[in-house]
């Protein structure tokens, strides 16, 4: 009578540690693919966040502004008199936006990790807004259309994909008499 002992045989073994070593070399590859990819994405967030916030900013006293001022001739400078009448000036320098009101320190729009390619404030002198003018005691020349344009990009960890977007909105400022005054 034959007593078989219960165990694994060393051929078993090596089929199932040939088995995992298949399996995890698949699975680690794709692990690091997704890793990379979701710093990629959360880069991108961090910048469209930054971008937005910066133009939602600018817009928001642009709209509330009066007397706008493009300054140079690449288009990278604003300065105009915001609702509290300062005169706030906005400058694209050194691959990021500044915001600086007259008499004071100047502060940057843009998060550090996002650096700006381009950035222009396109003002446009065609008056919006058929009807309004003298007859209505707003001076029709006062409302201009103003293009904001970004192009932008994220500043890559080390490994990582460049991501470049680009923004732009159209703002007119509000015709209101309280808020155009000369």
């Amino acid at each position: 009578m034959k007593i078989y002992e219960k165990g694994t045989t060393l051929v078993e073994l090596l089929v199932s540690i040939t088995l995992f070593l298949t399996v995890v070399s698949i699975i680690v590859p794709t692990l690091f693919t997704t890793i990379k990819m979701q710093r990629n994405v959360n880069g991108l967030v961090r910048m469209h966040n930054s971008l937005s916030y910066s133009m939602e900013y600018i817009s928001k006293e642009i709209r509330t502004g009066k007397k706008f001022q493009p300054q140079s001739p690449d288009k990278s400078f604003l300065r105009f008199t915001n609702y509290r009448n300062e005169e706030v000036t906005y400058q694209f320098v050194n691959n990021t936006l500044t915001r600086q009101v007259v008499g004071q320190n100047s502060f940057a729009l843009i998060s550090s990790d996002v650096k700006l390619n381009n950035f222009q404030f396109l003002v446009n002198d065609r008056v919006v807004g058929a009807g309004l003018g003298p007859a209505n005691n707003l001076p029709s020349d006062q409302q201009k259309q103003l293009s904001v344009v970004i192009l932008a990009n994220a500043s890559p960890a080390e490994g990582l994909t460049n991501i470049t977007t680009q923004f732009q909105t159209t703002v007119t400022p509000l015709l209101r008499s309280d808020i155009i005054q000369d």
